[in-house]
This record gives C-alpha cells, structure tokens and sequence, in this order.
C-alpha cells in the first residue's frame, strides 16, 4: 500500500494544505477515489474499505467495545464509502472499459480490461499531481505520450478514417525537442501548410508562430470528396493539474488565422484529473471547449488503438513512476 500522501482534501485548497471541521479533516471523495486507483493499479491489486479507512483516521474505532458501533462505523467509513460510491459509478458507466472491478467493500484491478495499460498510464500520471514534489521530477517526460493518446481519442470521438488524425504538438523527451507525430514538419509554418493539405483547407498567405501555439491533438471526420468543409476537432493536452482550464485552444485556430476553415472547428482540452471534481457550473465562461477527461478517454478508446511502440513506452513510463511513489 502506497503511503497515504494526506492530499484527500477540497479539491479548491492545493495539495499540501490541509483543512479540518470539528478537528477531522476534510475529505474530497473523488479524490479519495483517484487515490484508491493509484493504490491498486500501481499497488497491490486490491484494497479494501477497511483499509481506506484505517489511513483516513490515526486511531481507528474498535468496534469490539464500542457500544454505539452503528454511529461510530458512519463516522471512521462514511468517507471511505462515498469514494467507493464514485468507484461504484464509474464502474458502471464505463462497464469492461474500466479496469477496476468494485464490489461493495472492496475494489481489485482487471488486467483483462481492454484498457488496462491505457488507463493505468493516466492514472500514474495522476499520481504524480497528488504526490507533486515527491514524483514529479521526470527524466522519461510523458507528455508527448498523453498527447498520442488524446489524438487517438481525437480522432475517435468525430469517428473519423484512421488517417484522419494528426499529433500535432511538440513534446519534449529527455531534455531534446521531438518532431511532431504522425510525419508533420516540426516547425509551425511548415506544419500548418502540411495539415492544410491534409484536410484539403486553404492557409492564410503568411503563417508565423512556432511551436504548437495551443492545439496538441487533431481529428476530422472527412466526406472522401477532398473538398473543404467538414468536421474537425482541435485539442490541447495537458498533464498538469488544472491547467486545462486556463490553456484553452487559442481564438485564432476558430478565426482562420492559419488555417481557413470552411466549418468553425470544434475545440476541446484534455486533462487528466476527473471531471466529477468540477461542477457542471464551473465549465461555464471557460473557454475549455469539449472536457475530455481519462474517464472519457478511456470509453471511446482502448490499448488497442495505440501501437506496439507507443504501449510499450507507457507500460515503461508508468512502472518508472510507481517505483517513485512512497510506501
């Protein structure tokens, strides 16, 4: 069992504070639930409600003396138990998808889950943001690796052709700059005029900027007629804990400033921490476009749409980062 970093907390404090009424702490249930995550992918396989419990309270309730049990178990499990209710429903939502099976005092880990390797790489990366300082230091950067998984889902959700896709940001692994995926010149003019002709749209006459300038992930649904005019969706990623709300896809991308869309694109940002976290009321006056969370990666993809090479480095990634986690 990993040491219980004591980060269960508002999801409106930082990670690190800590916060008390009537002298207990207080208790954010999905986090509570991304944490029993971590504990079994990266862990042991298996971790009960008694355990969760026993961590959330120095001294838990001997419930052989106590006379008053029924009260007492409410107070040590309530909030173990609400994390385990979050578990519940996203077990059933996401049904064989989510590689975690809960039962009602205990969840275990299904490595026969089509999303086993997927969703265990974004869950270490959700651990190196709750455990921030004691696992963020990265030599093996997977950004570049969640920015493949989200072109992925990208492309998936427009249902567009398995061409129709382009990996457009610029990651860095190992301190170097990498090109862009999917054979895009890595420098932005270039990049931008190779899309165009990808998606059969027309540029603007002068194209400047460089890097990525905001869209890490592209996918469209073309008519096969190589015209203009058609469904494409534009992505930032992001691995950084709430960044995606202020790293919107910039203004320009929709205004045409380089590439002319016939059809305004969709936009949409892609992070890793739970949507359940926020409120439907704080999405509104972002300009986050379409939330794509791990949860919503993981139903409309799996480890089968990645390649033998990109698995590979997230199974390499993710047994990097859970050897880092403290115990």
């Amino acid at each position: 069992m990993f040491e219980f970093p004591w980060l269960v907390i508002s999801a409106r404090t930082h990670v690190g504070d800590r916060l008390h009424v009537d002298d207990r702490p207080y208790i954010n249930a999905i986090v509570l639930a991304d944490w029993i995550e971590i504990a079994a992918l990266l862990g042991g396989g298996i971790v009960t409600l008694e355990e969760v419990a026993e961590l959330l309270y120095a001294e838990p309730i001997d419930f052989s003396v106590n006379t008053d049990t029924g009260a007492s178990r409410d107070e040590q499990y309530g909030d173990a138990e609400n994390a385990f209710i979050e578990l519940r429903n996203r077990s059933q939502w996401l049904e064989d998808s989510y590689p975690i099976t809960v039962e009602s005092d205990t969840v275990s880990v299904n490595q026969n889950s089509p999303c086993y390797r997927l969703y265990s790489f974004m869950v270490g990366l959700r651990a190196r943001q709750i455990y921030r300082g004691r696992a963020v230091e990265d030599p093996q950067e997977p950004s570049a690796i969640f920015e493949e998984v989200v072109t992925e889902a990208a492309r998936k959700y427009v249902c567009g052709a398995s061409d129709n896709r382009a990996r457009f940001g610029v990651a860095n692994h190992i301190n170097r700059r990498i090109s862009r995926g999917d054979s895009l010149p890595r420098k932005f003019p270039a990049a931008v005029s190779s899309l165009s002709q990808r998606l059969h749209e027309n540029i603007p006459l002068e194209i400047q900027g460089s890097g990525d300038l905001g869209v890490d992930a592209i996918g469209w649904h073309a008519f096969g007629d190589r015209r203009a005019g058609q469904l494409v969706f534009l992505v930032q990623a992001t691995i950084g804990e709430g960044d995606w709300k202020v790293k919107p896809v910039p203004s320009a991308w929709r205004r045409g400033d380089y590439i002319a869309f016939v059809a305004e694109p969709l936009t949409g940002s892609a992070f890793i921490e739970s949507l359940s976290l926020y409120d439907d009321s704080d999405l509104r006056g972002l300009e986050c476009g379409i939330p794509l969370d791990r949860l919503r990666i993981i139903s409309l993809i799996d480890d089968n749409a990645l390649t033998v090479e990109w698995v590979q480095r997230m199974e390499n990634w993710t047994q990097w980062i859970t050897e880092r986690l403290p115990r």
